[in-house]
This record gives C-alpha cells, sequence and structure tokens, in this order.
C-alpha cells in the first residue's frame, strides 16, 4: 500500500511539473543561434515582448525554437502582429519584419 501512494505521489509530481502548450516540446535556443539573440530578439523584444502583449514571462519569446515553433510566421505574415497601432507596432518596421519573416523561414 505504501509503494502505491509513493508511486501516486511522484506521478502527480511529475505531471505538475509540465509545460505550458506555448512551449510544450520546444527545446531551447542552443548556443549557436546567434541570429535569435542578436538579431531578431532585440525586435521581439521591444515589439512582442511587451506589458499588455506578450510581455517577457511568453513561453514563444523565450527562445528561437519557441518562437519558430509558435504561430508567429502566420501572424506576422498577415499583419495582425504585432497589432496594427500599438506600441510594438510602433516599434516594428517593415525592415524588422522583414527580417522576423526570413528567420521563421529558415
Amino acid at each position: 500500500m505504501k509503494i502505491c501512494v509513493v508511486g501516486f505521489t511522484l506521478a502527480l509530481l511529475l505531471w505538475g511539473c509540465g509545460s505550458t502548450e506555448e512551449t510544450k516540446n520546444v527545446p531551447p535556443s542552443g548556443p549557436a543561434d546567434t541570429e535569435w539573440t542578436q538579431v531578431i530578439k532585440p525586435i521581439v523584444d521591444s515589439s512582442c515582448a511587451l506589458s499588455g502583449c506578450h510581455a517577457n514571462n511568453a513561453g514563444f519569446v523565450q527562445s528561437g525554437a519557441a518562437f519558430k515553433a509558435s504561430s508567429s510566421k502566420n501572424r506576422v505574415s498577415n499583419n495582425s502582429m504585432p497589432v496594427p497601432d500599438s506600441a510594438g507596432d510602433k516599434a516594428f518596421s517593415s525592415s524588422d519584419r522583414a527580417k522576423v519573416l526570413t528567420y521563421l523561414s529558415k
């Protein structure tokens, strides 16, 4: 009986440590992803990771892999992100959009 209780408790603990839907099964960017850290992340920080938008705790703004796995490409392509006329949109130039879409297409 003790083994069953311990096993059940362990299973609950492991289940509770699961990832969020946005970052599920997404590996972090590796050290080789310099394009993410040097080019794309600064754009994301100024246009997406803002209070009232996605903030810095949103899973998809934490790594290049998570960003690529999100719906970002579709939303940036159809101009629904950053939200038109938002603070993020005002900071998001056409050059930034091109860089992000190129990165997301790789």
